[in-house]
């Protein structure tokens, strides 16, 4: 049984994906990488990006300029900063 992501933890997920990009990783690259720290399936980091695109989550929407703070106590983080 998978669990599910939170939208806190997709948006997390969806800004480290664009940073990536804008860092100068490919689209391939970056996914590969993000899949690989976040502990995701390349079909789920899709829909994640299908979701942050649509919904023009920051960093796309820059007037917000959100800073995105996951809970330190969601499984997924703690996953994604042990590596």
């Amino acid at each position: 049984m998978s669990k599910r992501i939170t939208v806190t933890e997709r948006r997390t997920i969806f800004q480290a994906l664009v940073r990536a990009q804008d860092n100068g990783e490919s689209v391939g690259e970056s996914r590969q990488h993000i899949t690989q720290r976040f502990h995701v399936t390349e079909y789920t980091l899709r829909k994640i990006e299908d979701e942050g695109i649509a919904r023009q989550w920051p960093p796309l929407d820059q007037e917000l300029e959100l800073e995105l703070v996951p809970s330190r106590s969601s499984p997924l983080m703690q996953q994604a900063e042990r590596n």
